[in-house]
């Protein structure tokens, strides 16, 4: 069983992965709308896949 300082370091860290990940997949799909689209798309994607992954860290008992 892992301490409680050892869990919040692991749902951080795949926290910030999903970001890049989003982030990189969110640039790529705007693209071709220009450096706006590039920003915008990398922003969405990133908080959007933060996001998800946040709350499905958050769900108890399921693994």
């Amino acid at each position: 069983m892992q301490d409680q300082g050892t869990a919040a370091t692991d749902v951080r860290a795949a926290v910030l992965s999903a970001a890049v990940i989003g982030g990189v997949a969110g640039a790529a799909l705007g693209a071709h709308r220009g450096r706006r689209g590039v920003g915008l798309g990398g922003l969405t994607g990133a908080v959007a896949l933060a996001a998800s992954e946040a709350v499905a860290q958050r769900r108890p008992g399921e693994q």
